[in-house]
């Protein structure tokens, strides 16, 4: 280990510093030290994309309009978990299910909970293939909700039918 800025040349403690600041130093020169081989590692990488685009204008007269389109497609934003659906906010469908499930105060089956989902977003079904994106939707977050131990899927109600039936957890 290189020299401490917190030791003496005797290597003891200086101005009795405690062991957790010690702790704290020891770890901060250890990111600092990784910080450093990674930005090592971010500049090779962009003398490497140089190059490369250098080449690829040895090749290609129009070379600025091809990195420019390059550089696009590998830039396009990620989807964010809000806009995921036009049917509900972040976390909406989530409350109008339990909302859906409290007010019921019984099992319920999937398709019910879709069509009050429905209903209390006024959500246009005419649409082609909108009743099963919602349908999909709610399921989704029907499983997500269960893993979470909120609600629980009573196939005690089911019988013989592949329907779900659904109700909070007691």
């Amino acid at each position: 280990m290189s020299k401490h800025p917190l030791y003496n040349q005797t290597g003891f403690q200086k101005d009795n510093k405690s062991h957790v600041l010690y702790a704290l130093a020891n770890k901060q020169m250890e990111l600092k030290l990784i910080q450093d081989e990674y930005e090592v590692k971010i500049s090779k990488i962009k003398s490497d994309l140089t190059a490369l685009e250098t080449t690829i204008c040895l090749f290609d007269c129009d070379c600025s309009e091809t990195i420019r389109k390059i550089n696009k497609k590998n830039s396009k934003p990620k989807q964010s978990p809000s806009t995921r659906n036009s049917y509900f906010a972040a976390g909406e469908a989530k409350s109008v299910i339990l909302r859906i499930l409290k007010e019921a105060n019984r099992v319920v089956p999937t398709e019910y909970i879709t069509k009050k989902a429905i209903e209390i977003q006024k959500i246009n079904t005419d649409i082609e293939g909108v009743l099963q994106n919602v349908a999909k939707t709610i399921n989704n977050v029907l499983r997500r909700i269960e893993k979470e131990n909120i609600i629980i899927n009573d196939t005690t109600q089911s019988g013989n039918s592949r329907m779900l039936y659904w109700k909070i957890r007691d």
